[in-house]
């Protein structure tokens, strides 16, 4: 087996709701000899975050970390969606998300915003974005 089988598995469990599962793979990834790509680790962190486990998608990237990877947009905007999605909302984790993400030098997309918009209130991320100069709907 290659990445792309690897990925297809990961991928898997990542959209059966799984991400316990699909994390698992990194493991055997790892074993097998195969290092997982920023696709592997971006569709085991959008699965914690679908099921808003941020404590879930801060394992991940610390792997990725590990691993010398540096998060994507896609990275980060599943970072924040976690933040939405986990009960209770994590709102300053969100913001403190975001602020990190612009440190990196990784601007917003549409995406992005959206997710922050649901993490923290769309008045607060209106209030955000200006303190930070940004522009954003």
């Amino acid at each position: 087996p290659d990445i792309i089988s690897y990925n297809a598995v990961v991928n898997s469990h990542a959209k059966g709701g799984e991400p316990a599962g699909a994390a698992s793979w990194l493991d055997k990834m790892d074993a097998a000899g195969i290092a997982p790509n920023l696709i592997t680790y971006n569709t085991v962190v959008a699965a914690y975050a679908r099921n808003g486990d941020p404590d879930g998608v801060a394992d991940v990237l610390d792997r990725m970390t590990t691993a010398s990877l540096e998060p994507s947009i896609v990275t980060w905007t599943s970072m924040i969606n976690a933040c939405a999605n986990a009960v209770p909302r994590r709102s300053e984790a969100a913001e403190r998300v975001f602020r990190q993400m612009l440190e990196t030098g990784v601007q917003p997309n549409k995406v992005t915003l959206q997710a922050l918009g649901r993490a923290i209130g769309f008045r607060k991320r209106k209030e955000l974005l200006q303190e930070l100069g940004l522009k954003g709907k």
